[in-house]
């Protein structure tokens, strides 16, 4: 059964499923046949591998079920946590991402408990993959990272591992032939022996060892490279997607809040203002025509207002149908910040907006705080929301489709 259940595995790391399937179902038959429990399990967690393999997932469930309840009853652990595993890629795969990520927990529990590093990387990988659907960006970049650290130690380890035994290997043969080479010497006292030769290819022996070694750390180098590229190839795509809006393509608020606390600091004395922008009777839009028309119109209002900001101005979407753009003030300009705040409402109000459903003219209301440096913008982050945010009020009741200064 052991026989079957590897071969069915080594079929599967060379793609071929006919073979897979074939071994995978003879082990499970034997395994049935003994009433082994422990075979039983092992049969099936080769059976969940090859399904999951081929993401033949609602196959996968029954298989993973039965082996789950099982190995509950035998002493290795493995198969009951590899099995888990295979359960949370099914819920994964059905949209559950909270079940999944309690079935990948369970299984990582398991797996630190008895120390099987292997399936522990997976459990890693697969929590990382329920985090990321979740939109959970840094918990699933913090399990990638633990899985890349991880899998190039392992990697690591398995390459010196063989350096060893192969160092190992060839001072065998090194004695090996120091042995013949003294019993040639007892038995054929008349012989003489080239010693120079001799040293010779002793040379060589330690140049081959100490080439064959080189070459393993200089692949082993190529492949950490690698794997690093990759965890930042993959941490790039996580950071943009944590910090831009999805709809519209603008910086959203973790974005905006991150530039205020860590960014903005390096010019404490640059004047800024900030501005909150809410699209007038944008619910009577999404009430009347349905919320995809809703976001044709919220993603030309981002194009409009992301065509009329300045180099060194930062537009993000705050949420729903609001925006905030952090103003920088030069002194240079002659062009007063009313005038700059009357172009931001042209510029949604002068030309109605294309959908496929009509032609709408809409409007923006606009909150503005009064300018104030870079240090008390950090400073005084939240108080100058709500003064912007109460301006944003007061335009409204002013009749929409104009900006309000705040008084402070």
């Amino acid at each position: 059964m052991v026989l079957y259940s590897n071969a069915s595995n080594n079929m599967l790391e060379i793609n071929d499923i006919e073979a897979a399937t074939q071994y995978s179902e003879k082990s499970i038959a034997v395994a049935r046949e003994s009433n082994n429990s422990q075979l039983i399990v092992n049969a099936l967690m080769t059976q969940t591998h090859l399904l999951i393999g081929q993401q033949l997932f609602a196959e996968v469930e029954p298989v993973a079920m039965e082996c789950v309840e099982i190995a509950k009853q035998v002493h290795d652990q493995l198969p009951y946590n590899e099995c888990l595993m295979g359960l949370g890629e099914v819920s994964l795969f059905k949209g559950d991402t909270a079940t999944a990520g309690d079935y990948a927990n369970n299984a990582m529990a398991g797996l630190k408990a008895i120390d099987n590093q292997d399936s522990l990387l997976k459990s890693y990988e697969l929590l990382a993959r329920v985090y990321q659907a979740q939109q959970r960006y840094p918990e699933a970049i913090e399990q990638l990272i633990t899985y890349y650290e991880g899998t190039q130690k392992l990697l690591f380890n398995q390459r010196e591992e063989q350096l060893f035994a192969l160092k190992a290997q060839y001072e065998g043969q090194l004695q090996d032939e120091k042995i013949a080479l003294l019993t040639a010497e007892n038995e054929l006292k008349a012989a003489t022996l080239d010693k120079k030769e001799l040293q010779e290819s002793l040379w060589l022996l330690a140049l081959a060892i100490l080439a064959i070694g080189l070459v393993l750390l200089i692949r082993r180098y190529f492949l950490t490279e690698k794997n690093i590229d990759s965890l930042r190839s993959t941490n790039k795509s996580l950071y943009k997607a944590s910090n831009n809006d999805q709809l519209t393509g603008l910086h959203n608020r973790r974005y905006i809040e991150h530039f205020i606390h860590h960014e903005l600091t390096a010019f404490p004395n640059a004047y800024y203002c900030m501005l909150m922008i809410d699209c007038d009777n944008f619910k009577k839009v999404n009430d009347t025509y349905g919320h995809d028309i809703g976001d044709v119109v919220l993603t030309e209002i981002a194009k409009r207002l992301s065509a009329s900001i300045r180099k060194g101005d930062v537009l993000v979407r705050w949420g729903g149908e609001e925006f905030i753009i952090l103003l920088q003030i030069d002194a240079a300009e002659s062009i007063s910040l009313e005038e700059v705040l009357s172009r931001y409402n042209q510029a949604i109000s002068t030309e109605a907006i294309s959908t496929p459903a009509a032609n709408l003219a809409l409007t923006v209301s606009i909150g503005a705080s009064q300018p104030i440096t870079a240090k008390r913008q950090v400073e005084e982050w939240d108080s100058i929301l709500k003064l912007a945010d109460t301006a944003l009020y007061q335009a409204k009741q002013a009749g929409r489709n104009c900006a309000v200064i705040a008084e402070k």
